[in-house]
């Protein structure tokens, strides 16, 4: 599994908010302490929603597609995810099938899976070239408790199809 944490668009606007605020202090020295409260109040508040989403267990992945598929026509691929964690988990979904060898529609997909519980989504895949290729480890992008982060996963493990 690679980790890697992204701020999201809510963070970024609170950022560009906290900065806008500090256009008065520049004019009035004596606010300058509220501006600066404002911004440790803001860095507490990413720092701790970022160490919660680097605790929270990622779901776990299961592909499901028959192992041969047939040339030119449209197959449904389902994605299976279930949830260990005690919370809700938000995520954006990305299976990486063969680019090269077929045409994808339904990706990228939002998914809610319950806590403890477990959600599928389905995604139609067309193969347009002959032979056997590989489907790489799904990517998800699990959001924050507060949403201001959001973590890049790759789960599940890789699966080979023939195309006839």
């Amino acid at each position: 599994m690679r980790l890697s944490l992204s701020p999201t668009l809510l963070l970024l606007h609170w950022l560009i908010g906290w900065t806008l605020l500090g256009l008065p202090p520049a004019f009035w020295p004596e606010l300058t302490g509220y501006w600066l409260l404002a911004g440790a109040l803001l860095f507490a508040s990413a720092a701790r929603d970022a160490f919660h989403l680097h605790l929270r267990p990622a779901p776990l992945v299961k592909r499901f597609m028959p192992p041969a598929l047939p040339l030119g026509a449209w197959q449904p691929i389902r994605l299976r995810f279930d949830n260990p964690a005690n919370q809700t988990l938000h995520l954006t979904v990305f299976d990486h099938y063969p680019t090269a060898a077929a045409e994808c529609a339904d990706l990228p997909q939002q998914i809610t899976v319950d806590a403890h519980g477990w959600a599928e989504l389905t995604y139609r895949l067309r193969p347009v070239v002959r032979g056997e290729w590989t489907f790489a480890p799904v990517q998800i992008g699990l959001a924050s408790p507060q949403g201001l982060w959001q973590r890049d996963d790759r789960l599940g493990e890789p699966a080979t199809v023939r195309v006839y």
